[in-house]
């Protein structure tokens, strides 16, 4: 896939995802479910703002395109598709719970890449590549990082009354695991770092 195909792609993932979150963020406004209407106009704003401030255009698109996905599944298929209200007979690996904890794997994978390609991209211009071992290791604190800022996000709203978010120690203790693993898969089958950050890394020799 040619450079210009892949940067296609990922705009129009980024307008189909954030189309269809505005969408239904209207429908649940019309229909008086305003509290819903406001985190998916809310997650949509998360999709798109950050990456204002990202000058690089190629890490711009990837970032765009991966938090749109991952809003678009918040709001359409775990909100309005119902995934993420669990019953007593589904439990925590039921099929709701099953979707919750997916969300988190695949979610913490795809930030973990993202990051990963942030540092590829800082290699590539700054031109003193970081070793391989030290860049996975700084992805990996930072998706856990994140992981555990929306526990406490979660935690914050569940204060307020508005939702309930969180369903107890099991639940968000696994959610944390879903984390963890996923951005350690995503570390672990890292490929696209350069063959020569693997070798042993020497700092450059000053000579004035």
């Amino acid at each position: 896939m040619t450079a210009h195909a892949t940067t296609t792609w990922r705009t129009q993932t980024t307008r189909v995802g954030s189309v269809a979150t505005l969408s239904m963020g209207c429908h649940w406004l019309i229909n008086g479910s305003w509290l819903k209407a406001c985190v998916a106009f809310g997650a949509v704003a998360v999709a798109l703002l950050p990456a204002r401030w990202i000058q690089d255009f190629e890490l711009r698109y990837s970032v765009r395109a991966v938090l749109t996905v991952l809003v678009t599944a918040h709001v359409i298929v775990g909100m309005y598709g119902g995934l993420y209200e669990s019953s007593g007979i589904d439990g925590l690996f039921g099929l709701y719970g099953l979707y919750d904890k997916s969300a988190h794997l695949f979610g913490s994978a795809a930030l973990a890449w993202v990051g990963l390609g942030a540092l590829n991209r800082r290699d590539l211009f700054e031109g003193e590549p970081i070793r391989r071992t030290l860049a996975h290791v700084i992805v990996l604190m930072a998706t856990l990082s994140l992981g555990t800022l929306w526990e406490l996000f979660e935690f914050a709203i569940d204060q307020t009354g508005l939702f309930r978010a969180q369903r107890g120690l099991d639940d968000t203790m696994f959610d944390l695991l879903a984390n963890t693993l996923g951005a350690a898969a995503a570390v672990i089958f890292d490929r696209s770092r350069h063959k020569d950050l693997k070798q042993p890394f020497h700092p450059p020799v000053n000579f004035r």
